[in-house]
């Protein structure tokens, strides 16, 4: 059996704060070009659901002026058929007014709480949805980049986990921490990913591999160096292993998730431990002898 608390998971684990990155500004611009999709999308279901509506009016109207002119009053049908346009008319601009009502500029406050910040997402405020992306953008982009090696590829990642978070906020009932919900949608969205580009069920057996006698290394690795040592696992060890040491996953919960056999699970996590000691020994032979010594 292998060490549960060994010295490389806490390595990569204790430093994981280091790999907080803030991404380029094109993302919030897709982000946000994804949110004006949606929102338009919604506006011209609402526009079609008013047109039918004015057709069904003027129908009506129609058919009220065609019996009143039956009954020879004319003035009448004619100041009906003002009233319904004017009343047509309000409804249009009420719908226009309350439609631009949310000025996140004039409305939102930076300082806002956390729950308001949500309640303030939920009715779709732009610049709530802006505070929200600046202040967990930076931790979610790393989470994104431990699995998922191109940048530009991680980067559309959390573009896409933050779409989610924001089109399906109100499913956040506020039991548990909402960056905690945050980052599971990164993580669901990152395994959806590298499940349509990769192959997880890899059959490496668990009574196939050895441990080497764990080695001591300092603890001063820098994020470039973090992310560099686990871009060089393959993606069958980088995944199992962010999910069990990082995301604290048992086994049987990660081969649920990527439908491996527990025994997989073990052992890729066993193989990508003893590959990140050798890269730790070969690329830093100072730091590894000093932690020997």
């Amino acid at each position: 059996m292998y060490p549960e608390n060994d010295h490389i998971s806490n390595l990569f684990k204790e430093n994981e704060h280091l790999l907080d990155e803030r991404p380029s500004r094109n993302a919030w611009a897709k982000l946000e070009d994804k949110l004006d999709q949606q929102k338009n999308h919604s506006t011209r279901k609402v526009y079609r659901y008013i047109s039918t509506a004015a057709a069904v009016v003027a129908v009506v109207a129609m058919l009220s002026a065609i019996a009143l002119f039956r009954e020879g009053d004319e003035l009448m049908a004619e100041k009906q058929a003002k009233n319904e346009a004017l009343a047509l008319n309000e409804q249009k601009q009420e719908f226009s007014i309350n439609n631009n009502s949310s000025d996140w500029r004039k409305e939102y406050a930076p300082e806002t709480v956390e729950e308001e910040l949500i309640e303030k997402c939920r009715s779709k405020n732009r610049r709530a949805q802006k505070f929200l992306f600046d202040r967990y953008s930076p931790k979610m982009f790393g989470v994104c980049r431990r699995y998922v090696k191109n940048y530009e590829d991680a980067e559309d990642v959390m573009v896409e986990g933050f779409y989610k978070v924001l089109s399906k906020i109100d499913k956040f009932k506020g039991a548990g921490s909402f960056e905690g919900w945050i980052r599971r949608i990164m993580v669901n969205q990152a395994l959806m990913f590298l499940r349509k580009n990769n192959n997880f069920k890899l059959s490496v057996e668990i009574s196939n591999v050895t441990l080497s006698a764990k080695p001591v290394v300092e603890e001063n690795l820098a994020a470039q160096d973090i992310l560099g040592l686990l871009a060089m696992l393959p993606t069958g060890y980088r995944t199992v292993f962010n999910l069990y040491v990082i995301e604290g996953y048992k086994h049987r919960e990660i081969g649920e998730i990527l439908g491996i056999s527990i025994n997989t699970s073990k052992s890729q996590l066993i193989l990508a431990k003893k590959r990140l000691r050798e890269l730790v020994e070969k690329n830093y032979p100072d730091s590894y002898a000093a932690g020997r010594s």
